[in-house]
């Protein structure tokens, strides 16, 4: 890989969009040039990087020319029928959407747990959904040491989970309920403002509670044997705290002395 790469974002004026470059400038990523695509609609327009205008252009067949990473967030269509294209073209793929996370050719990466399956792509790195990312992420270290057998999980989703538009909508009926207005949801099912909606899948639950704009909520029940004889339970939770902060570089506990924390990253 080159020492100043050239990088492609496809989906660049979503919300995840925006994380890419805020992520890319909070490391010092280094980025000999930046390729903006997104849809027709947002061709022309600019967005700022580094100091400099970066025009949009419309992503098609011939974006990736020349490109040396392609990070893609522009949903599972636009990954399936573009991904191909980037890697034939040369291009590393880092994929955020569900489109090939479960495909057993592509390595699916949290690069906290399992950095060492990036050596095994074949031009896509499949990334998993955000609530397993933040919740895998210090449970992995309990993992190692004491087998997990069953997880449950409730996510409470924020508002960015559903893209830029619902982030934006989330704003808008804010203040229209503040101001006594009524508010017709276009990105959301319902008002979000005032309701929260369900999906269920087998142990997972997943409400998406409002008012929340990025930050999530996890509630997770673990099923493990003992690792350890402990005097007392609260010693038994203080000793699984400082095991997981000392092995979960990136979060910080909310709550002191309770197994409960909260991702920095």
């Amino acid at each position: 890989m080159k020492s100043n790469p050239v990088v492609a974002i496809a989906g660049v004026t979503g919300a995840v969009g925006a994380e890419f470059i805020a992520t890319m400038d909070k490391r010092a990523f280094r980025v000999g040039k930046l390729k903006a695509l997104a849809s027709a609609r947002s061709a022309g327009k600019t967005i700022d990087f580094r100091g400099q205008k970066v025009v949009i252009e419309e992503l098609n067949e011939s974006s990736f020319e020349g490109v040396d990473i392609a990070l893609f967030s522009a949903g599972g269509g636009i990954s399936r029928k573009f991904t191909p294209i980037a890697v034939k073209a040369g291009a590393v793929v880092v994929d955020n959407s569900s489109a090939f996370r479960m495909d057993p050719n592509v390595p699916l990466v949290i690069p906290e747990i399992n950095a060492d399956r990036i050596g095994d792509h074949k031009g896509i790195i499949a990334v998993p959904n955000c609530a397993a990312i933040t919740v895998l992420v210090p449970l992995w270290p309990i993992h190692r040491r004491n087998r997990i057998k069953r997880v449950i999980l409730s996510t409470y989703q924020a508002a960015s989970g559903a893209g830029a538009a619902a982030m934006q909508e989330l704003v808008e009926s804010t203040q229209a309920s503040l101001n006594g207005q009524a508010f017709q949801p276009k990105a959301m099912p319902y008002p979000y403002i005032i309701h929260r909606f369900i999906a269920m899948s087998g142990k997972a639950s997943c409400p998406r509670i409002g008012p929340a704009m990025s930050a999530r909520k996890k509630q997770i029940s673990v099923n493990r044997p003992p690792a350890v004889v402990c005097r007392s339970p609260h010693e038994r939770s203080d000793m699984r705290v400082r095991y997981v902060r000392k092995a979960s570089p990136g979060y910080r506990f909310a709550h002191p002395g309770y197994a409960c924390w909260a991702s920095t990253g």
